[in-house]
């Protein structure tokens, strides 16, 4: 049984930002995994410049509800479609810490920490492989953690040893089944451990398949998601029951 049963939104993540800053509710942390612009059908005819909008409004909208001294974690990868996405010669690859470090410091955040999360390659597949020899298979993601500027500098370490790693592993394979783009259930459990207490706030922008929410929950914190695809509303609800 969960402390708090879950505030799941099936809408733009931008509403439910909205309406949490209208009712001046604030959160303590936020964990998610943006879309990466495989062409899903959920990003269909999504722009290049779209889809960073979509980034800078997700930063700005965390900003409106995250408290101060609160933290931001992200995992995101570096796109391998630069050919179709910029026109490139050759197909190429777009860094995507450079938008996400305009995004941050844009609305005044302070990037506190930089990791790497690698891969296992067993089952990986787009838009993890980039099948253009000479070049790598993507088997490592990134995982920044912003921090929202308060009026003390003092910061507290929830878990010293799980916060000192650079490059992090997690057991288990990704979970394909419940959404194309999932992460492991470690991820999430990481972060939540290192960066909130128990009965803490969690908030996931683009939820999906609920991992972050099932992780959240099983470590005694409340949790609010948002996710724009109402296919997966039936499996998620039913897992975060």
């Amino acid at each position: 049984m969960w402390i708090e049963a879950p505030e799941l939104y099936w809408e733009d993540c931008q509403v439910t930002m909205a309406r949490l800053a209208a009712a001046e509710r604030q959160i303590d942390l936020a964990v998610t995994s943006p879309p990466y612009m495989v062409e899903q059908p959920y990003e269909t005819g999504m722009e290049w410049i779209e889809y960073q909008d979509l980034l800078w409004n997700t930063y700005v909208g965390l900003d409106t509800i995250l408290k101060p001294g609160g933290y931001f974690v992200i995992n995101f990868g570096d796109q391998c479609r630069g050919k179709q996405l910029l026109g490139t010669q050759v197909p190429s690859t777009i860094p995507m810490s450079v938008t996400h470090w305009d995004c941050g410091r844009g609305v005044g955040w302070e990037l506190q920490a930089t990791r790497i999360w690698r891969k296992k390659r067993r089952g990986m597949g787009i838009p993890f492989v980039c099948n253009h020899y000479p070049r790598p298979v993507y088997d490592y993601e990134h995982i920044w953690t912003w921090r929202k500027c308060a009026e003390t500098h003092h910061e507290v370490v929830r878990n010293r040893a799980m916060s000192q790693w650079g490059v992090l592993e997690f057991e288990g394979d990704l979970p394909k089944k419940r959404h194309v783009a999932a992460f492991p259930l470690g991820l999430p459990e990481w972060a939540i451990q290192v960066y909130s207490d128990i009965g803490n706030l969690v908030y996931d922008p683009f939820m999906g398949s609920g991992t972050t929410g099932f992780a959240a929950l099983t470590l005694e914190r409340r949790f609010i998601g948002s996710e724009i695809d109402e296919s997966l509303r039936e499996q998620v609800e039913n897992f975060l029951a």
